[in-house]
């Protein structure tokens, strides 16, 4: 939270399981305070999280992406969100397995 005094951030990579925060509540701040921000929340529990992956989609995140993932993806995913492409982001790709990983 401290980290958003300074001005409004264009892109945000939140993960949702945070060892000291709730990473959906962190969402909610982020996106209350910096509307258009692009938010690429990021996860490892699919079935787990499947409520709070929901949430943070209706709350307006860019995309979710699943550990591992493919950096390379993820890079792009950002370039064409704020580039203005936002139908190019993997949102919920089922293609990010666990062979992705580099």
């Amino acid at each position: 939270e401290h980290h958003l005094r300074g001005g409004s951030p264009h892109v945000v990579l939140i993960d949702l399981k945070l060892a000291d925060a709730d990473g959906l509540e962190v969402f909610r701040k982020v996106q209350a305070r910096s509307p258009a921000v692009h938010s690429f929340v990021i996860t490892a529990f699919r079935e787990e999280m499947a409520s709070r992956i929901g949430q943070a989609l209706e709350l307006g995140a860019t995309s979710v992406h699943y550990k591992p993932f493919e950096p390379r993806l993820l890079i792009e995913a950002i370039r064409a969100a704020v580039s203005g492409l936002r139908g190019a982001s993997p949102a919920r790709d089922p293609s990010l397995s666990a062979g992705d990983a580099t």
